[in-house]
């Protein structure tokens, strides 16, 4: 049975306000240090950012804050690949799947 990848997310405060809002929340769910939730991680691009790995529902709640809260998310599947933006509401094209006919004879 192949391994399951885990895939990781992480938000990149772009301002003051929100960083202080993450670091609020992270300290609020977690009994660990807050400090250790937050990272400097290379893109596929191969630019370096500051971010804070988080679990997919803070994602969710800050998408739905009414505050005026800035940020990006990226994720990473497995923990040596490299950072990946992710867009909200943007989703792939399903392809369907080809179907082959037999001929009947």
């Amino acid at each position: 049975m192949p391994k399951k990848t885990v895939c990781e997310w992480f938000i990149k405060p772009l301002d003051d306000f929100t960083n202080e809002a993450i670091a609020r929340l992270m300290a609020d769910r977690c009994e660990s240090d807050v400090s250790s939730l937050n990272f400097s991680l290379v893109d596929n691009q191969g630019e370096s950012h500051d971010v804070w790995s988080v679990d997919y529902p803070v994602v969710a709640t800050f998408q739905r804050s009414k505050q005026p809260v800035r940020f990006k998310v990226f994720t990473r599947e497995g923990r040596s690949s490299p950072l990946r933006p992710w867009k909200f509401g943007v989703r792939r094209r399903q392809v369907k799947p080809k179907v082959h006919k037999r001929a009947v004879s």
